[in-house]
């Protein structure tokens, strides 16, 4: 989408959208510039995009964990200071990724791998770089296979220790996950099914 303000009828125009709203193109020879984003501020303030999108990353590992709200087109939420709950909350995921990638590592290497990878495959859109788009779901599919990785070591090993008489409840209860994730898929897909 590129952004543009249309000053005959005042009013936004989405250019190259399927909106209903009949794109208006600039006159010839006018040349209007795409608007500047809400976080446009994430370009010129190096420590707000770092608190920002260190959150972003934390709020991709939080999706991981609970796919919920799903949401097509994400906006960042500026996180303007060190004191902001929301934001903690999300770091804390990024620590425990970190944490499980140094226990791992000894311990567990498969799991240990796969939270090394989510780190690495957060680490192109971290915002280390400012992008124009800087938080979008489509990032996480990447972190996803190493996020599959360390739970499938978790779960294994997990049911490798239990008693003999739990392991059925254990697989059942991954079935049982692993259903609703599926059912989640199937359902999410379904909004992709035409242009609408």
């Amino acid at each position: 989408f590129s952004y543009q303000w249309d000053p005959a009828s005042v009013r936004p125009v989405v250019k190259g959208a399927e909106t209903g709203l009949s794109p208006v193109a600039p006159r010839p020879g006018a040349i209007f510039a795409p608007s500047a984003p809400p976080w446009s501020s994430l370009r010129d303030d190096p420590v707000l995009r770092a608190r920002t999108m260190a959150a972003a990353c934390g709020d991709y590992l939080r999706l991981l964990l609970l796919p919920h709200p799903l949401v097509v087109d994400r906006a960042p939420r500026l996180v303007a200071g060190w004191a902001e709950p929301w934001a903690w909350s999300r770091w804390l995921f990024l620590l425990a990724a970190a944490a499980a990638a140094a226990w791992g590592r000894g311990k567990l290497p498969a799991a240990g791998f796969g939270a090394a990878w989510i780190l690495a495959a957060l680490t192109p859109v971290a915002g280390i770089v400012p992008l124009y788009n800087p938080v979008a779901e489509r990032y996480i599919y990447l972190v996803t296979a190493g996020f599959a990785l360390a739970a499938a070591a978790l779960w294994t090993d997990a049911a490798g220790r239990a008693e003999p008489r739990f392991r059925p409840g254990i697989l059942a209860l991954g079935v049982l996950l692993l259903s609703v994730c599926a059912g989640r898929t199937a359902a999410r897909s379904t909004e992709w099914r035409d242009e609408d």
